[in-house]
């Protein structure tokens, strides 16, 4: 990979070391313990369709952190557990080179998964390889069109090299651990969709007037509104269709017995954060590293069986069912934190401030927790929004939060129907 890895000698395969070591535990470089065994896995994947030399880092985009909780020694402090985030993933805009004629430089995202978040990396690729196929022509599934077909960005292939530059600074970083400067990172190459973060839509900043529109852009000769009430009425559309897509893109996964795992305003990803184009919104999950395959196999029965073995689909407590109602009360957080930070006047609550007064304060009572939202002057316009349709807002809140019906059915919700 040009401009990000040194040439340097690679730690032999893992399928090659002592059998019986293959139990042993490793800690990485980032603290994740994982197993001889789940080096193996590594191998297992096979060929990831590319190589590092098919591509040229032009830009980092970021860098993704986990972040871990230590519980307190003494079980009579009431302190919250001490919390610290470790990088373990970096993101990189970059160019794939087909070398095949009349096949130009095409974009592509990079997913460099550092030495110690290797189970992770592994775990996204079985995942992603359980919802779609690696594609038989990378060069022309990184040229086509963003689809809304698959509520997820395509994963094109995968390879093994040394860490980047960037990332070897931040192993470096980290002395007091365990630091291997041959081993090699996982990464995981995405199909470039220019999709952004949930997470940034609240506060970006909405286009004006477009060319050959009228001053507010309506068309001329359109009946002249309030600007104002126009553009909360687009806001409200944009807010109604996110949410909508994202229900869609869960049931997606849910349908194909996979649980996503770790859902949050990050992991939901948007083509547009423009009002005005709702219709033509197209809405993503991303971030596979904890999701879990769920099936009625027995994993005993299965010797090749992965990092993160599919739970059994048994039962209302089996994991694939806690798992299906956690996806579904983390969206559930997502909306309400979407509906408050988009559409509150003043400044809109965090998921966590939302969680700690639905489910600590009032215990999960959606009835309550909406006459207290109704006193807060500054929340008048999400609780008008999720007050439509006979409440149909609050409703598709509980009945998230809840988790016990499907994400399938829960877009019949009127909130949903756009």
């Amino acid at each position: 990979m040009r401009d990000t890895l040194d040439e340097q000698p690679l730690e032999e395969p893992a399928a090659a070391r002592d059998q019986s070591q293959s139990r042993d535990v490793q800690r990485g470089p980032f603290g994740y313990e994982t197993t001889a065994s789940g080096a193996s896995i590594v191998e297992s994947l096979g060929d990831g369709g590319v190589a590092a030399d098919d591509f040229e880092v032009q830009q980092q985009l970021g860098q993704l952190s986990w972040v871990t909780e230590k519980p307190q020694e003494n079980l009579l402090q009431l302190n919250r557990p001490a919390s610290s985030a470790r990088t373990a993933i970096l993101l990189f805009l970059a160019h794939f080179f087909s070398r095949q004629a009349y096949q130009g430089v095409v974009k592509v995202l990079l997913k460099e998964y550092l030495p110690g978040a290797t189970a992770v990396a592994v775990n996204e690729v079985q995942t992603m390889t359980h919802l779609q196929e690696l594609p038989q022509s990378t060069w022309q599934a990184a040229n086509a069109p963003v689809s809304a077909i698959q509520p997820y960005v395509p994963l094109l292939g995968h390879f093994r090299s040394a860490p980047s530059t960037q990332g070897r600074r931040l192993m470096a970083a980290m002395a007091e651990e365990d630091n291997n400067s041959k081993e090699q990172a996982l990464w995981l190459v995405y199909k470039w969709e220019g999709l952004q973060p949930l997470s940034l839509y609240a506060a970006a900043a909405q286009p004006g007037p477009r060319p050959g529109l009228g001053r507010f852009g309506l068309p001329w000769g359109a009946s002249k509104e309030d600007p104002e009430d126009t553009a909360l009425r687009a806001r409200c559309t944009m807010v109604r269709t996110i949410v909508q897509g994202s229900i869609a893109a869960l049931a997606h996964c849910h349908d194909r017995d996979t649980v996503h795992g770790s859902l949050g305003a990050g992991s939901i990803l948007l083509s547009t954060f423009d009002d005005t184009r709702s219709d033509s919104l197209i809405v993503k999950l991303d971030n596979f590293g904890f999701a879990r395959q769920y099936s009625s196999v027995d994993p005993q029965a299965d010797e090749h069986w992965p990092l993160f073995p599919a739970p059994l689909s048994v039962g209302m407590d089996s994991p694939s069912a806690l798992g299906t109602r956690e996806d579904l009360q983390a969206l559930g957080l997502v909306v309400l934190e979407l509906v408050f930070a988009a559409l509150a006047e003043g400044k809109g609550a965090t998921a966590s401030a939302l969680q700690r007064l639905l489910v600590d304060v009032f215990a999960s009572d959606i009835t309550a927790f909406r006459k207290y939202c109704l006193n807060e002057s500054d929340w008048t316009i999400p609780c008008v929004l999720l007050d439509e349709f006979n409440g149909a807002g609050w409703q598709l809140v509980q009945d998230l939060m809840q988790g016990t019906r499907r994400a399938r059915d829960l877009q019949q919700n009127a909130f949903c129907c756009l």
